[in-house]
């Protein structure tokens, strides 16, 4: 049977052994904590995040990601930074903070169909996004101006930053027609096929030449054959009225405006040039509105302008000269 006295020191053996135990184990983790070795931080930015992940745990280093952004430069699901710093000295065990990129950001690209090329340009800039190659070409609708097409189509998302090439419209091509034969021709006569034809009069010099008549035609810029478009500019070359190297002929603008009524009245312009009367122009013109008609003169032409076959006083008609700079 055991004693009293020897079951106080059993029990009082034992505390001692669960504090010593104790003790060496609170001593062995101070130990084990003063002595943790410090490491330079690796730099993990530019990395996929299972590369960093893999260098911070050989590193003895832990990893905590703290959220995404885009970014043009760094690919997806790479380390756009890190938190320490690369280099900075931290105890094995310790928490690395990251970034991860989401790549560059895209965005859908705008409809710029039907714009006007300031209003595809002010757009795409409002996106964030850059005007590419510009073509342009010819194009019933829409009207000139506008844009046509666009590469990349509508709505398909690229990388913000990037560009959208346009084909922008030139509308109508201009109608072409075969340059006709004018010389030979009055100048008078010249100019009314020019005007019917849609062409302007460009460029008259005059020339003395022995076996022309004054007025005539002598040459033409384009040559008869040759296509021209609507809008082109003809130059002439005329005879002068006998006295060489002066330039005799000058432009003049009739201006007239129909008296108010309820029918169309017939205009025509006519140069008298001693017996000929050469017809220069010949328009319905409803009530109300204006004409504007250049026409050739020299210091011998008259300008003769009648409604309805009724001749009309100069006082009513104005007459606005042209010195030729030719």
């Amino acid at each position: 049977m055991i004693s009293v006295r020897s079951l106080f020191f059993y029990c009082l053996y034992i505390v001692l052994f669960i504090s010593v135990m104790a003790g060496a184990g609170f001593i062995t983790a101070r130990l084990i904590v003063k002595s943790g070795k410090e490491i330079q931080v690796p730099d993990v930015r530019g990395m996929e995040v299972v590369d960093a992940l893999e260098t911070l745990s050989r590193a003895e280093l832990s990893l905590k990601v703290d959220g995404f952004e885009y970014s043009s430069s760094v690919p997806r699901n790479a380390v756009l930074r890190q938190e320490p710093d690369p280099g900075i000295r931290l105890k094995t065990g310790g928490s690395i903070r990251i970034v991860l990129s989401r790549g560059p950001e895209r965005i859908p690209v705008p409809n710029l169909v039907g714009m006007t090329r300031r209003q595809a340009e002010i757009m795409l800039k409002r996106n964030g996004l850059l005007v590419g190659h510009i073509s342009e070409t010819h194009f019933a609708a829409p009207e000139q101006g506008r844009i046509l097409a666009q590469q990349p189509e509508p709505l398909n998302s690229i990388q913000r930053g990037s560009a959208v090439n346009l084909l922008v419209s030139l509308g109508p091509r201009r109608p072409r027609y075969i340059m006709p034969d004018l010389t030979g021709r009055p100048l008078g006569q010249a100019v009314l096929t020019l005007e019917r034809m849609n062409l302007k009069v460009g460029e008259i010099r005059t020339l003395h030449h022995l076996a022309a008549r004054p007025g005539q035609v002598l040459e033409q810029t384009p040559e008869k054959g040759h296509a021209v478009s609507e809008g082109d500019a003809v130059a002439l070359v005329v005879q002068s009225d006998g006295d060489e190297g002066r330039h005799v002929f000058r432009l003049a603008l009739v201006r007239y405006t129909v008296p108010p009524g309820f029918l169309r009245s017939r205009v025509e312009i006519k140069l008298r040039r001693g017996d000929s009367v050469i017809p220069v122009y010949r328009q319905f013109i409803d009530s109300g509105e204006s004409v504007a008609v250049m026409v050739l003169v020299d210091n011998k032409s008259r300008v003769i302008l009648s409604v309805d076959g009724r001749d009309v006083r100069p006082q009513q008609f104005r007459l606005q000269e042209f010195k030729n700079a030719s």
